[in-house]
């Protein structure tokens, strides 16, 4: 009556059941077979279970890619219309001859070299922002201190900086962190960036590096005008216009902040973005940050 109980728990893929023999006998050797195959296929089912486990992974993974190359198509199709419009235009012009003289042939030259160059950015900026995404873009992680990388940026904007009558404000601690190093710097290049394309006439910029609770952090405030609570969470996605357009004249390809969450997501991080009141001895305006695991 034992082993026919432990034989259907075993027909019903209930491994918990063992045969405890009492005696030496054909009967023992028969409950000491069904303790062996119980094990094996417990074995068998679990290895099966990851086994369909990591199908089901590759099978998502697969998805994913296919709607992120998807999605690139799209968007090269739509974000490059334009520039491939302006190019075509201009270059028939100087073959018809349009312009007069060499200065308005120079001028058309450097129009169609300027779109040139903005496609390129918009292919490249695509390209590692599908990377990301999907996983693909390989980390070369190294330990260097957060606060160093931040200073080391904003030294590389100091021409833009003076040029738009900034000063700076970098206040730091020691905030060591283990990530890739180039990534890490894209991400507060493309924070900077934005930061200059929203400043007000108040021209406050701050950078706050620092740890907390393993946490590493930087977050840059710019004085400017806030951003509507309902945009808050949308300003990651590719192409999002606050103002809902899709103007030439911002200067960016639209995915600097959609690059930002891609590559702090893939350093198991995270970014956020919030409005600051106006307080004492501050204007308001926006801050944004990133948060690194700490060491």
């Amino acid at each position: 009556m034992r082993l026919n109980a432990i034989s259907r728990s075993l027909a019903r893929l209930d491994f918990s059941q063992h045969f405890s023999p009492i005696r030496k006998d054909e009967v023992a050797e028969l409950g000491l077979t069904l303790n062996e195959l119980s094990v094996s296929l417990a074995r068998a089912l679990a290895d099966l279970e990851s086994t369909n486990a990591r199908l089901r992974e590759d099978v998502e993974r697969e998805r994913r890619i296919d709607a992120m190359r998807k999605e690139l198509i799209s968007s090269i199709s739509h974000e490059l219309k334009t520039p491939i419009a302006l190019i075509l235009g201009y270059a028939e012009g100087l073959l018809e001859g349009v312009p007069s003289g060499r200065e308005g042939e120079e001028a058309y030259l450097a129009i169609i070299v300027d779109e040139a160059k903005k496609m390129d950015m918009q292919v490249r900026d695509l390209l590692e922002l599908t990377q990301l995404e999907s996983g693909l873009a390989p980390l070369r992680k190294e330990g260097f201190d957060l606060g160093d990388l931040a200073a080391e940026v904003l030294a590389s904007f100091a021409p833009k900086l003076a040029e738009r009558g900034v000063q700076p404000v970098l206040r730091r601690a020691p905030t060591p962190v283990t990530a890739d190093r180039l990534k890490i710097r894209r991400a507060i290049v493309n924070y900077l960036t934005n930061a200059l394309s929203h400043l007000d006439e108040a021209r406050r910029l701050e950078i706050d590096v620092g740890t907390a609770d393993g946490t590493a952090s930087l977050v840059l405030f710019n004085s400017g005008e806030p951003i509507p609570e309902e945009s808050l969470e949308l300003i990651w996605n590719s192409y999002y216009r606050v103002d809902g357009s899709r103007s030439r004249s911002f200067g960016g390809t639209g995915l600097g902040l959609a690059i930002v969450k891609g590559i702090v997501a893939r350093h198991e991080g995270g970014c956020e973005a919030r409005n600051v009141e106006a307080a004492e001895g501050r204007p308001r305006g926006v801050s944004f940050s990133l948060r690194l695991p700490s060491g």
